[in-house]
């Protein structure tokens, strides 16, 4: 049990990882770091994107990414507390 926990834990800190290396690498325009750009858009855009189609951009800024590691965090804690509940 405690394997498979680590397991999501491990793809739920990939996914946050790569969301935060996407927002720092939105912002330095250098061109030989384009394919970890891409790369990290192409693990992040399945949680990204829907909530960047439903929020709006508020004063220029995206805050998608932002709401995207909140509900990260929140599905972390809820892994959690699952697992501990099965455990004991």
């Amino acid at each position: 049990m405690y394997i498979i926990y680590r397991i999501i834990m491990f793809l739920i800190w990939i996914e946050q990882t790569a969301i935060l290396v996407q927002c720092v690498l939105s912002w330095i325009p250098i061109e030989p770091l384009r394919p970890v750009y891409e790369f990290c858009d192409r693990i992040s855009a399945p949680l990204v994107d829907p909530i960047r189609r439903i929020m709006p951009v508020i004063a220029g800024l995206d805050f998608s990414p932002v709401v995207a590691l909140v509900i990260l965090q929140l599905v972390g804690k809820a892994v959690g507390m699952i697992f501990v509940g099965l455990m004991y």
